[in-house]
């Protein structure tokens, strides 16, 4: 009898194998919360340096025609970006496509016709494509038609999932600049 009591108390006691899993699930679930509100962070970081680099272009874009000059007159372009937006008659997947399709042709040279025409683009490496990848998409409007046609020049990012005509997307609006439309809308 004396020696059963001396092995229980000697006995250490450990935890149970359902208290370890209670444990490792709550763990896991609050990981979980963690990563999926760093991801938002990132996600939303990536946004605002698309946002920063899609106001220096129009920015840039404002100080190359102070005379009212079009930007497809700049651009050789009324719609830099038309190739870019669907394809096969879906949207177009931009995310890491070739320097050498025509999509990310004519945006490379919309952006080194402006960089070449302002002093506020002096690398146009850093605009050549979004945080996720896909160029940024340059379509200019005003006074595409007619001397009444006073829609704004847009240049926007496909956004994280890399198509185009899709919620995540992120437009900017290009102040209008000509005389025919500045002040108007």
């Amino acid at each position: 009898m004396e020696t059963m009591k001396q092995s229980r108390v000697s006995y250490a006691r450990g935890f149970t194998l359902i208290e370890l899993l209670v444990v490792i699930s709550i763990v896991g679930l609050l990981s979980s919360f963690v990563m999926a509100s760093l991801n938002d962070a990132r996600i939303s970081a990536q946004y605002t340096v698309a946002k920063q680099a899609m106001k220096q272009i129009s920015d840039a874009t404002m100080l190359l025609s102070p005379d009212g000059t079009r930007l497809m007159s700049v651009t050789g372009s009324n719609c830099s970006d038309c190739v870019c937006r669907y394809e096969y008659g879906g949207p177009a997947d931009l995310k890491n496509i070739p320097n050498s399709d025509v999509c990310m042709t004519n945006w490379i040279s919309a952006i080194t016709k402006i960089d070449s025409g302002s002093t506020l683009i002096n690398n146009t490496q850093p605009y050549l494509r979004d945080p996720w990848g896909s160029p940024y998409l340059l379509d200019e409007n005003e006074l595409e038609h007619d001397p009444a046609d006073c829609v704004h020049d847009a240049i926007r990012t496909a956004g994280p999932d890399g198509q185009t005509s899709t919620p995540d997307d992120y437009v900017y609006f290009i102040p209008l600049r000509t005389s025919n439309c500045a002040g108007k809308l």
